[in-house]
């Protein structure tokens, strides 16, 4: 009972590991484009509107394909498995990767070099996946959600 939080809104409720898990996917999905452009010399702090429209697509992608596949309606449940955990992240994100990549190149108008979506796929399973992983280790053996 501890771990749930009511959160009125248009979903209905949010509970803490939702919530959690969600401003972790962001929060890691954002760094590692970020640290991308830091690799290319783009400074975020410097060029704001570059940085924002690198990440937008795939952060908007990331969370409309992990809505689809349940990652946070389903959150305790998904969250506690590491089988499960690391197989719904890896098909998730590949999916959301592809989603980012079209809204990159047809809403944002930026192209897209051949090396780009392996790389950003590569290092999104590799993020992603093992930031998720992490959480379902801790839950597991500390018995949360």
């Amino acid at each position: 009972m501890d771990t749930g939080v009511r959160a009125e809104g248009a979903g209905g409720t949010a509970d803490r590991t939702t919530l959690l898990l969600a401003v972790g996917d962001v929060v890691f999905l954002a760094g590692l484009v970020l640290v991308g452009q830091l690799s290319h010399g783009v400074t975020p702090i410097e060029q704001p509107v570059a940085a924002l429209e690198t990440v937008a697509p795939f952060v908007l992608g990331w969370l409309l394909v992990a809505a689809i596949a349940g990652l946070y309606t389903n959150a305790g449940a998904v969250a506690t498995s590491v089988p499960r955990t690391a197989r719904t992240t890896a098909v998730t994100w590949i999916a959301a990767a592809n989603v980012g990549f079209i809204l990159r190149n047809g809403l944002f108008g930026e192209s897209t070099l051949w090396p780009f979506p392996l790389v950003m796929t590569g290092f999104g399973l590799l993020v992603l996946v093992g930031w998720r992983v992490g959480y379902a280790v801790f839950a597991d053996s500390s018995g949360r959600p």
